[in-house]
């Protein structure tokens, strides 16, 4: 067996391996159906937390936001966690809470505790918490009047002890931000439907409740504090691997977050080398195994594409037939994200995306094991 007969065997038993799952992924989201009543006289005491860094300039319309709910305000708090930011995050968010008839909104210097890190500072945000269900979000969010409302209705009616929700992006003016807003319909589909399978891949701190009572259980993220990135998965893995503890996902409309898009292809690069830094770190080999067959079959799609050029002796017909067969589930796929978000304009972009996917999976699934990178100006 010469290299292109290798190469060609081992993409498509990947191939296979692949779109067996994500048509799983698919069947699993299709059936969630996670009606909840909505609760006349809810009792859950909510606190929200907001890690911010260096946000001045979006914290106002998030706490905007959040002040606003159409939840009884004698049962929900805002508590803003300001991680040792150089700009003027905290006056502007005392000042959002002095301008308005709110009355429970704190602002926290992590600064004074001479500490920092996201993790840092939702752990701060938890232990000077009075709520029962805490909901974390970003500075950079921005969401509906029913949010905290959703994550109620869920809580009081299935009782689980943490809940992922739906996050999508604010604007899609640009190409590259259009790109990304469909990668991350994708991305939000796969953890809905992990989470439902109780063996989740991923989820967002951009919109994520857990029971404080839980968090403490676990000891927050005592086991993996030094990992700067993964305050949301290992916090949901910590909590599942409890005895007796469920996750849900928060298929709801209502409860969708919005948040920005990388500006940059340079602040794009450094988020995706932070999001798969953490990868190693993970206890799951579940989500090893995922990420091992997602890379691998993106990188030998690319060397395949390769061959086409080079070798004279490669079997075209077959590559392209592994390559079709892939882009037909991912097509479903897409389909399926995108429709849940009122987003299906997106999928034209889905042929040349199905390319630049490609590149995409390999350079940073790659790229995240090896060197630093730089985020909120710092480097880890």
């Amino acid at each position: 067996m010469d290299i292109s007969e290798a190469l060609i065997l081992t993409a498509g038993t990947l191939c296979i391996v692949y779109c067996l799952h994500f048509i799983g992924y698919v069947i699993k989201w299709t059936s969630i159906n996670k009606a909840q009543q909505t609760i006349q006289k809810p009792i859950t005491k909510v606190s929200v937390i907001v890690p911010a860094r260096n946000e001045n300039d979006n914290i106002r319309k998030c706490l905007a936001c959040i002040i606003n709910q159409e939840y009884p305000k004698n049962l929900f708090e805002i508590i803003v966690v300001d991680d040792c930011s150089d700009d003027n995050t905290i006056e502007t968010a005392s000042s959002e809470f002095n301008n308005s008839d709110f009355e429970n909104g704190l602002v926290i210097d992590l600064k004074k505790d001479e500490k920092t890190g996201k993790k840092e500072a939702i752990s701060k945000g938890v232990l000077s918490s009075k709520g029962d269900l805490i909901i974390t979000t970003d500075a950079d969010c921005i969401m509906g009047r029913f949010w905290i409302q959703s994550f109620v209705n869920c809580y009081e009616t299935f009782e689980p002890n943490i809940i992922s929700g739906p996050v999508s992006l604010k604007s899609e003016d640009t190409f590259f931000q259009k790109l990304q807003s469909l990668e991350l319909c994708g991305l939000s589909l796969i953890s809905g439907a992990s989470i439902e399978n109780n063996m989740p891949l991923m989820a967002n701190g951009a919109n994520l409740g857990f029971e404080k009572k839980s968090f403490l259980e676990i000891n927050g993220y005592k086991n993996n504090l030094s990992i700067p990135s993964g305050d949301d998965i290992f916090l949901v893995l910590g909590i599942l691997k409890a005895q007796e503890k469920k996750a849900l996902y928060l298929k709801n409309p209502k409860a969708i977050v919005y948040t920005d898009a990388s500006a940059s292809f340079s602040e794009f690069y450094e988020q995706r080398k932070r999001w798969a830094s953490k990868s190693a770190n993970l206890p799951s080999l579940y989500i090893k195994w995922i990420g091992f067959i997602v890379l691998a079959l993106n990188l030998m799609l690319l060397l395949g594409f390769s061959m086409l050029f080079f070798s004279n002796e490669f079997n075209v017909l077959v590559f392209i037939s592994i390559f079709g067969l892939k882009s037909i589930v991912d097509f479903f796929f897409l389909l399926t994200a995108t429709s849940y978000f009122n987003k299906k304009t997106l999928m034209l972009l889905f042929p040349i995306g199905a390319f630049i996917n490609i590149l995409n999976v390999s350079l940073f699934g790659m790229i995240g094991f090896f060197g630093k990178y730089n985020w909120k100006g710092r480097e880890y």
